[in-house]
């Protein structure tokens, strides 16, 4: 059995198609209304990447996270800005089902252990993105 698994990409605050790193467009003002349309369409599961928050490094579209959360009944990850051990708690208090972390494992390693040690490898994914064979940080 194959499960797909709807992304959905935060900036501003609006749901934005991303292509290479950039910005392509936005294609709902709403990630809430976005979320309600993936679990009708009888999503398992959904992916939320904070694009600002991966750029700044901290959760930036946080209460429109929240938001989805309470609003949909299926299991959210978050990926974009959970550089710390407090930023992944504050995710993972909120109800996130799983955090995808990056830039923690590569410039912070202790902490990405702490954080691993912890949680647990259920609650955290460790993804890797490359740009032509080399490993990308920082959004």
């Amino acid at each position: 059995m194959l499960l797909i698994i709807p992304a959905v990409e935060i900036k501003g605050g609006k749901c934005v198609q991303m292509v290479q790193g950039a910005q392509g467009f936005v294609y709902s003002d709403d990630p809430i209304e976005m979320a309600k349309l993936w679990r009708k369409e009888n999503a398992k599961s959904l992916h939320v990447t904070d694009v600002d928050g991966a750029m700044e490094g901290r959760l930036v579209n946080f209460e429109v996270i929240q938001r989805m959360v309470k609003t949909v009944d299926i299991p959210i990850e978050l990926g974009g800005g959970l550089r710390t051990f407090d930023e992944v708690k504050k995710a993972l208090d909120i109800g996130i089902y799983r955090v995808i972390i990056s830039t923690m494992a590569i410039e912070r390693p202790e902490e990405a252990k702490r954080t691993l040690n912890t949680f647990g490898a259920s609650k955290i994914v460790l993804g890797i993105d490359a740009e032509n064979g080399i490993v990308q940080t920082r959004g």
